[in-house]
């Protein structure tokens, strides 16, 4: 066993030997891999393998339509076979809502190049014979799904990581993990201390225990999971192909053909969870004890729709163990605190996106960033508030769900609250609705019942809260409302070398002046967008800088993973520590001159500033906040101090005609000024120039992440950030809806609302850039049916006021 390496990966199931490949695709051959016994070991060698390009989300079907394409390459450059059997799959509908949702797919399907037939109930059956047409209304037909042998597919990867240089040692068990001063890894185990550069926890169901070595904890637990093979089917045996998996949503279940026989998966009620305390270290390929009884509701189900099965004899039942996270999703990318130590981890299907993810994974670690966005699988989404209690809830809120209709929009409760700002209470008696953003509850909307209101039912059509939410967007027009911005990410950084750090990570020009504030983009080696902060200048060596809630963990790694560790540079994350109130609209310089008791001051009224005010007998610092359109400020104050702050607001307000919104309203009121959003219009693979956000870019300033990408390739982007108004006004969009120029489709929706202001559908897409200048007509595809759109100039909405601010800039909060 060598005694270093540049790459260490711990964990050989498909997703670590997958990655180990990858990395000798880039040419690092100096890399390694441990494996505690024999490959597959854990959770991959049971998986029933089934690839489906099916799903919710155009990112991960365009994950799963990449990985069955290097399935494919694997065999061909390696000569080892992964045992993939292109069946294609079905997807039985059985009602007009779980029409819309295979028509939702089918939509961006378009985009993304990836094969689908609508089906008959007819059609069905010619496809498959033994299934029972009873109650099918249609049905999806994604032929390029399958499924591959796990072992296999594992010992693919494996030999085509061994040609390009890696090694891999079997019965190896890491025992610790301890880094050295200069930022390389001790990895302890049972046979000797591997020094490595990097580090990659792809440990699967013990990556917890590994991350644990390093200080970490994961959100992550296991649940057992079920399947029967049946005997041979005579009915099977006398077909002359191959039947395609079938998926239907009237019980929870899967089937595929295994041989002469059928594999019937499972979907439990309720999860079983296993070992939550710790993973045995010594489990590896061993079978859990099934229970007929827990799965009895979904063999039923199974039978019913494919009668065959109900004469079958059972050969085997086999449960084993699998990781799940909060939202399912895996935890992929550096760990907060550990410097090259990489996350690869929780896979709910790994079969399915481990090879693509694998891929852009070893992109990550050799060149600093992958090829793809892959914010949804990034540790950095959950902060410490995802605790075990925190998982436990929402893994067992998931498995509740079953085979179920998704729709847009859909929201959890489970594991809620976690943070709460201390009004919350208060905003909840007026009727308040809350989702959850970073771990905290922020309002969406007000509505009579609050969340008990039927105007929270998800659909697939217009929404039925849009009526309540266009009322608060006009009650801020009018007069004024209040928005609770607390969870809104806040850090500090200071000392005397505060200024220069900042200016190295941000493409944009600090606040020069004490009391100003600017937007700041801070960019990754490739020009992508990486982080948004709006950056106000406490004093000469002393910033404040505020983000998404949900970039709180994100953003303050960003910011630690790049300070010197010789430099005076502090970095605060002072998020909990304050509060913070907008109070905006029209009226909203009526109810500040109120509550500090005599007129406000030329300054107060200047754009990009912040003032120190008394509130009453409250502190705050007023940012002055113009960005929906409308005149306000942003209230920010002590945290303890907010109850009486509000009380006081309100109070004030009362003549003024104030009222409590939402996040929705504010985003509604933002799409209608063009304002872009971090993780929605704004990613890590899309430059300022891509974003129409170039008047943040300062090149002129001198050196910083991501300015040589941009001296590079400006004038080489091929898409370009675009608003769009849709001329139906019995439609709705939700996000992920194609757009086509000339009957081919060129683009996805982004971010969609209604502009109550304007009276307009708006959404925001990245078109092709010669189809991006405003008027350019085009079509945008809903459920199936194409309706007029056309790209329009931000901002649609300009209230012509003194002192309203309506350049188009990012949206921070």
């Amino acid at each position: 066993m060598k005694a270093r390496t540049q790459v260490l990966i711990i964990g050989g199931g498909i997703a670590g030997c997958s990655l180990l490949h990858h990395l000798t695709r880039l040419g690092v051959g100096d890399c390694a891999l441990v494996e505690k016994q024999e490959l597959t070991a854990g959770t991959t060698w049971h998986s029933a393998a089934c690839i489906t390009h099916f799903s919710h989300s155009s990112f991960i079907s365009g994950l799963h339509e990449r990985t069955t394409r290097l399935y494919e390459a694997l065999e061909r450059e390696t000569g080892q076979p992964t045992g993939f059997h292109r069946t294609g799959s079905i997807r039985l509908a059985l009602s007009a809502d779980q029409m819309a949702e295979i028509r939702r797919f089918a939509g961006f399907a378009k985009r993304l190049d990836i094969p689908f037939e609508l089906l008959t109930p007819e059609e069905v059956g010619a496809l498959h014979p033994l299934v029972s047409l009873d109650g099918v209304q249609g049905a999806l037909h994604t032929p390029m799904d399958g499924w591959v042998d796990a072992h296999q597919s594992t010992h693919a990867f494996a030999s085509g990581a061994r040609r390009g240089g890696a090694e891999i040692y079997r019965h190896t068990r890491v025992t610790g993990l301890r880094r050295r001063s200069g930022g390389d890894w001790e990895v302890e185990t049972d046979r000797g201390t591997i020094v490595a550069g990097t580090v990659v926890n792809a440990a699967g169901l013990w990556g917890n225990e590994i991350a644990a070595m390093a200080g970490v904890s994961l959100p992550l637990v296991a649940v057992e999971l079920s399947y029967l093979v049946t005997d041979g089917i005579p009915e099977i045996a006398a077909l002359d192909r191959e039947l395609p998996v079938l998926r239907g949503l009237d019980g929870s279940y899967y089937l595929r053909q295994e041989r002469d026989g059928m594999l019937i998966g499972v979907y439990e009620d309720r999860p079983v969870f296993w070992n939550v305390d710790g993973i045995p270290a010594d489990f590896g390929q061993e079978y859990l004890p099934g229970d007929l009884e827990r799965v009895e509701g979904s063999v039923t189900a199974a039978m019913a729709r494919v009668p065959v099965l109900a004469e079958a004899g059972i050969k085997n039942l086999i449960c084993g163990p699998a990781q799940r996270t909060p939202d399912f999703h895996g935890l992929l990318g550096p760990v907060p605190g550990c410097p090259n130590l990489f996350s690869y981890a929780g896979f709910v299907a790994g079969i399915s996106q481990a090879p693509a993810l694998g891929e852009s994974m070893a992109q990550w670690i050799v060149r600093g960033q992958p090829d793809v966005d892959l914010w949804p699988y990034d540790l950095r989404r959950f902060g410490t508030y995802a605790d075990r209690g925190y998982t436990m809830a929402r893994v067992d809120e998931a498995f509740t769900f079953g085979y179920r209709v998704v729709y847009p929009d859909m929201d959890h409760e489970a594991g809620r609250p976690r943070r709460k700002s201390p009004i919350h209470e208060r905003l909840a008696a007026r009727g308040g609705v809350f989702r959850a953003f970073g771990g905290w509850e922020r309002p969406l909307m007000f509505a009579p019942g609050g969340s008990d209101s039927a105007a929270v039912q998800p659909t697939f059509g217009p929404p039925t809260w849009l009526e309540l939410v266009g009322a608060e967007c006009l009650a801020v027009q009018r007069g004024a409302g209040i928005l609770d911005r607390t969870a809104t990410a806040k850090f500090e950084v200071s000392g005397t070398d505060a200024a220069e750090f900042l200016g190295g990570l941000s493409a944009s020009t600090l606040p020069a002046t004490i009391g100003d504030t600017a937007q700041s983009l801070m960019l990754n080696a490739s020009g992508g967008i990486e982080c948004c902060f709006d950056v106000t200048r406490l004093a000469h060596n002393r910033f404040y800088l505020t983000a998404p809630a949900e970039a709180e963990v994100h953003h303050l790694d960003w910011l630690r993973r790049h300070a010197a560790p010789d430099g005076d540079v502090s970095i605060g994350n002072v998020t909990e520590r304050d509060g913070i109130l907008l109070v905006v609209g029209p009226r909203s310089p009526d109810i500040l001159a109120r509550l500090v008791g005599g007129s406000l001051a030329g300054p107060l009224l200047r754009p990009n500033t912040a003032h120190h005010l008394v509130l009453e007998t409250t502190p705050v610092r007023a940012h002055k906040y113009d960005a929906l359109g409308e005149i306000g400020w942003e209230l920010h104050h002590r945290i303890d101090d907010q109850e009486t702050l509000y009380d006081a607001v309100m109070t004030a307000g009362e003549s003024c005609g104030v009222v409590d919104f939402g996040v929705r309203a504010e985003s509604s009121l933002r799409l209608e000024m063009g304002l872009t959003r971090w993780k929605h219009e704004l990613t890590s693979t899309s430059t300022p120039y891509e974003a129409g956000l170039e008047t943040l870019v300062y090149l002129e300033k001198g050196d910083f992440i991501g300015r040589d990408a941009l001296l590079a390739h400006r004038r080489e982007t091929g898409r370009r950030l675009a608003w769009l108004t849709v001329e139906a006004s019995d439609t709705w969009l939700w996000g992920d809806e194609p757009i086509f120029h000339e009957g081919r489709a060129v683009a996805l929706t982004i971010r969609c609302s209604y502009g109550h202001r304007v009276g307009k559908l708006i959404a925001s897409s990245h078109l092709p850039v010669e189809l991006a200048a405003p008027g350019t007509p085009l079509e945008v595809e809903v459920l199936g049916t194409r309706v007029p759109c056309h790209v329009v100039s931000m901002p649609l909405y300009a209230r012509t006021a003194a002192g309203t601010n309506n350049s188009l800039r990012a949206s921070i909060g």
